[in-house]
């Protein structure tokens, strides 16, 4: 992902309901990104590869030129599912008190968003007991890469270092089953998940990404959406290093409380739901003129 300065607070729009969970558990669900909403995002960038890359091999003779997103992928006889190598996320924003996010990710007059510290954010990991010589699950939090297609000199440096990535693998793993060219796809593809058309923006988007569950799988769990089960990873949100209430969960610094018909009530109800949670939380009220009731 890359590297901007980072902001203080960034907000997670959702349910009243999520947002009780997320208390009680103080952890956020990662979505596979196969089952996001918008499951082209990720082909987005991919594709980009796919129509640059033969012309790139020819221009640079430093770049591998056995490298092909076309070719399948070399099989993991200890992976247990194909979800063993899938991205899981979940999505914040800069932004507040959004039109656009309360009507795409909150329910009707039941949505909040949720203000995380960036600083717990970034030291997220999966919501699981820690096990004696298990390999750490890569986790990265960042902003949204923003690219416009035709843009051959962002696109060719993302295929370049990309390829470095890949032989360094290589180099540090001689003898493995896992060939170069896999190790190239998974750099895209690790690129590609925080990744979007630049005609979004204006969304500013920051993602928390768990980038594979190798060795980890059973920690994948499920939920239904209609007529599917979707796959989500738990993710264990700490505290900040120095918190003002030891035993209280201070990850969260802030709610705006989205548009509803009874916002007396409902701000009354979600102060003291934090209070009784212990929870130092300030609680807004949205200002967008929106009903939808």
């Amino acid at each position: 992902m890359p590297e901007v300065q980072m902001p203080a607070v960034v907000y997670h729009y959702t349910s009243m309901d999520t947002m009780m969970k997320i208390v009680e558990s103080r952890s956020l669900w990662c979505t596979a990104i196969s089952y996001l909403n918008d499951s082209s995002e990720r082909e987005f960038v991919t594709s980009l590869v796919k129509g640059r890359l033969p012309t790139l091999l020819q221009e640079d003779t430093t770049i591998p030129n056995e490298l092909d997103l076309n070719v399948k992928p070399t099989e993991d006889p200890k992976n247990i599912t194909e979800f063993a190598v899938e991205q899981f996320v979940t999505s914040f924003s800069t932004l507040s008190d959004s039109l656009t996010h309360w009507r795409s990710y909150c329910p009707q007059q039941s949505g909040v968003a949720i203000g995380f510290r960036t600083e717990c954010l970034q030291s997220a990991r999966i919501d699981e007991d820690p096990q004696a010589g298990m390999v750490v699950p890569q986790v990265e939090f960042g902003r949204v890469r923003y690219m416009k297609p035709g843009d051959n000199i962002q696109l060719d440096n993302l295929i370049r270092s990309a390829a470095e990535r890949a032989k360094n693998a290589i180099a540090k793993n001689p003898g493995s089953s896992i060939y170069l060219n896999d190790y190239f796809r998974w750099a895209i593809e690790a690129t590609a998940v925080g990744s979007k058309h630049a005609s979004f923006e204006a969304e500013s988007e920051y993602r928390l990404v768990l980038f594979d569950t190798r060795f980890r799988e059973y920690n994948i769990k499920f939920r239904t959406v209609r007529s599917s089960l979707i796959p989500y990873v738990s993710m264990r949100i700490p505290n900040r290093e120095i918190q003002s209430v030891p035993s209280a969960w201070d990850a969260i610094s802030s709610v705006v409380i989205g548009p509803t018909a009874n916002m007396d009530l409902t701000e009354k109800s979600v102060k003291a739901f934090y209070k009784l949670n212990q929870m130092e939380v300030t609680i807004k009220r949205s200002e967008v003129p929106y009903r939808d009731w």
